[in-house]
């Protein structure tokens, strides 16, 4: 991929791929300032057999619907998550945060810190945390 030149189609970001990152940002990434609300992610979608992580992401994918990320200790409403600001996210961080976006393209694993970076932009359309 050519920088500047990012077309979302051509990036390799599947829905597995976005389930992982998800979980990871909030298990281990992120989780120094994000949180859901776990009633509202619980009614999110049509898929009760997932946990909360897959549910929101799933939700996300699949059934365009946006999630809320609060900040874990003000509870304050920081942004959501949605499809457009996922594609979004990545462009941002293809362009903005190369090196990462490269670790978080990578097949067999996921660093938290990428996932963290994507999570930010994606949430909130920029890095303000860490």
């Amino acid at each position: 991929m050519e920088l500047g030149k990012i077309d979302v189609a051509q990036i390799p970001f599947s829905y597995e791929k976005f389930c992982q990152v998800v979980s990871l940002s909030l298990s281990e990434g992120a989780d120094y300032w994000a949180e859901i609300d776990m009633a509202e992610v619980l009614a999110l979608g049509t898929k009760p057999n997932l946990n909360a992580f897959e549910r929101l992401a799933y939700a996300v994918w699949y059934e365009e619907h946006a999630a809320k990320i609060y900040h874990c200790t003000t509870k304050q409403l920081l942004g959501t998550i949605t499809m457009p600001s996922v594609k979004s996210a990545l462009v941002k961080m293809s362009k903005d945060y190369n090196e990462y976006f490269e670790f978080l393209m990578k097949l067999d694993s996921v660093e938290p810190v990428d996932c963290d970076i994507f999570f930010q932009l994606a949430c909130m359309g920029e890095v303000k945390f860490g």
